[in-house]
Order: C-alpha cells, then sequence, then structure tokens
C-alpha cells in the first residue's frame, strides 16, 4: 500500500502525494520512520523500535541493523557513520531491495 509523503504535500492536481510502495524512497522512509520509534513507545506493540543511538559515533550501525529485522525486504549493503565538526553523527545507509 503506498504510504503519505511527509511532509505532506499536494501534486499540481491537488492530491496528496504518495511514495509507492516497494521503491526506494518508501523503503528509505520505512527504515527512517522505524529508527525513530525507540521500543516501548508504541502502545500497540511495546517491543517494536530501536534504541537511541545518540552521542555513540557506532551506535547508528548496530541501530540501523536492529531496524532491519522490521523491514525484510531490504539488504543492507553497508552503513557508515562520519562524525562532523558540529558533533552531529551522520550515518548513510546503502542498501538493497530483495527480489521476491
Amino acid at each position: 500500500m503506498n504510504t503519505l509523503r511527509l511532509p505532506i504535500n499536494f501534486s499540481v492536481d491537488s492530491r496528496i502525494e504518495t511514495i509507492t510502495e516497494g521503491s526506494v524512497e518508501y523503503y528509505s522512509t520505512l527504515l527512517a520512520n522505524t529508527l525513530r520509534i525507540e521500543p516501548r513507545e508504541l502502545p500497540i506493540n511495546t517491543s517494536f523500535g530501536v534504541l537511541d543511538p545518540a552521542f555513540d559515533y557506532q551506535k547508528p550501525i548496530d541501530a540501523i541493523r536492529n531496524a532491519c529485522r522490521y523491514i525484510p525486504e531490504i539488504l543492507i549493503i553497508d552503513v557508515s557513520s562520519k562524525l562532523d565538526n558540529t558533533g552531529s553523527i551522520d550515518t548513510m545507509v546503502n542498501f538493497t531491495i530483495k527480489e521476491t
């Protein structure tokens, strides 16, 4: 099922834009949303989520690997983190969509 593109945008014909299920953007969005949810945050399933890796340079890699438990349709190729001069950690994920 397609999902809403956030932030919400409208197309030229005044429809809410969506992300096509199965696309790279779709799985990127799923992965990003999974990483934003911590365990016990969702009352419907308290075991869903990934611990916040803030303040630890290596933890984003572990968090992404854990998040992939919830998205079996993708295969992580590479995960890298970079600490910038402001102290922020940028994490890049390279993945492929598994063939069905």
